[in-house]
């Protein structure tokens, strides 16, 4: 608050602080409101401006606006989008930059929020992103960085002459290892690969796994230079959160419980593992306000059939059977059955439109129905479904 800066010692410690940041840093804004040490906004903007004004870099008065990163969508559970604490990304880009020198190269392999960290905080370096949900590079301002949506089981990936690279690949064996593929692939010899990988208490069969993978590092060009337990720090999802509550669980879970490992590798050597291509699903994609929602036919003979009670599937596990069933399924893990999936998403494209322009009703919906051949039940029960879904997303953003 304004009033703070009547306080001259407090005054003086923020100009301190601010003064210690490089420029690199101090022209990201959001940046120094990342790192900042806990000062009221308009306490910082205040000095921040002055301080940019000295240094006669761009400010707010200067350069209007700041450029700040778009909001990402939120992370369904097809993609096993689990993201990083603040902490943990840091800790990551740190390690992956340590050394380098300027205009090195460092890979981020399904790791977004290390890479719009590492753009942030050090930008003398080059950053690359490989990621394949498309949904989320289209989003991420890759205007001065490169950001590839690829899928790693079938497109090449180029030669970077990475320095360093980051993965987090979903936790199984076969992902892990297309992920390492493409990091040997990506990066020069002698290259610091950091791995995250499950916690052994994760799930039944993760220390085979393990055994498993590092025998296979030496044909993917790997060697293991370290392993650090538990280092890694993640937030639960909105997906799965509404999963622990569809599960009565009756204590509340903190929200960074989750906690993965840390391999450290280098590379030594060419890959030459030979991998068969993953089964992949195909799925369509629709958005409703904030509200993520993949549809595909389930062989199911009614749309928007239940699959579990209560609607929510109480796992975000790969190996739960009734992923198979599912033919409409949201990012809070909310799923369903689907005959007709076409008209479908059609009709959720419509019922967008309409919130977009406060004209998201019953009667709509039902009118917009009728017209592609859904009946009026079908209609009541997507927009029961959708309005669940819209307040389900606003309780957790402001929850």
């Amino acid at each position: 608050m304004l009033f703070d800066l009547e306080d001259k010692a407090f005054r003086e410690e923020a100009e301190v602080w601010l003064t210690s940041l490089d420029d690199s840093t101090i022209v990201d804004l959001e940046a120094v409101f990342e790192i900042s040490p806990g000062y009221y906004p308009t306490t910082l903007l205040t000095l921040w401006e002055l301080e940019t004004q000295r240094r006669h870099l761009p400010s707010l008065s200067s350069a209007g606006p700041t450029t700040r990163h778009k909001p990402l969508p939120v992370s369904h559970p097809f993609d096993a989008d689990w993201r990083f604490t603040i902490d943990s990304s840091a800790e990551l880009v740190s390690r992956a930059v340590d050394g380098l020198s300027n205009l090195s190269t460092v890979v981020h392999i399904g790791t977004h929020s290390t890479y719009r960290l590492g753009v942030s905080t050090f930008p003398q370096h080059h950053h690359v992103l490989l990621d394949r949900n498309s949904y989320l590079t289209e989003t991420i301002n890759g205007k001065d960085h490169r950001i590839l949506a690829i899928d790693l089981s079938k497109d090449e990936v180029p030669y970077l002459q990475a320095e360093s690279a980051i993965l987090d690949p979903p936790w199984y064996l076969d992902d892990t290892l297309w992920f390492l593929d493409a990091a040997s692939r990506v990066c020069s010899m002698g290259a610091s690969v950091l791995l995250c990988q499950p916690s052994l208490a994760t799930r039944p069969g993760v220390m085979s796994e393990r055994a498993q993978l590092l025998e296979l590092l030496p044909a993917l060009g790997l060697l293991q230079v370290d392993e650090i337990i538990r280092s890694i720090g993640y937030r639960t999802p909105h997906f799965e959160a509404m999963s622990l509550r569809a599960s009565s669980v009756s204590v509340l879970v903190p929200d960074t419980w989750r906690h993965g490992d840390l391999l450290v590798l280098s590379k030594v050597g060419p890959t030459s593992l030979t991998l068969s291509p993953p089964k992949r699903e195909e799925w369509s994609e629709v958005q409703f306000g904030p509200v993520r929602i993949k549809i595909r036919s389930s062989g199911v003979p009614t749309d928007l059939m239940s699959l579990v009670p209560g609607n929510v599937l109480k796992t975000v596990s790969r190996r739960d059977p009734v992923r198979q069933q599912i033919g409409f399924w949201t990012s809070g893990n909310r799923i369903f059955g689907v005959a007709h999936p076409k008209p479908l998403e059609t009709l959720i494209e419509m019922c967008n439109d309409d919130l977009k322009h406060m004209q998201f009703t019953l009667s709509n919906i039902i009118n917009h129905g009728r017209r592609i051949g859904f009946s009026s039940s079908v209609s009541r029960r997507l927009f029961d479904v959708l309005l669940l879904k819209l307040q389900e997303h606003m309780d957790r953003e402001h929850g």
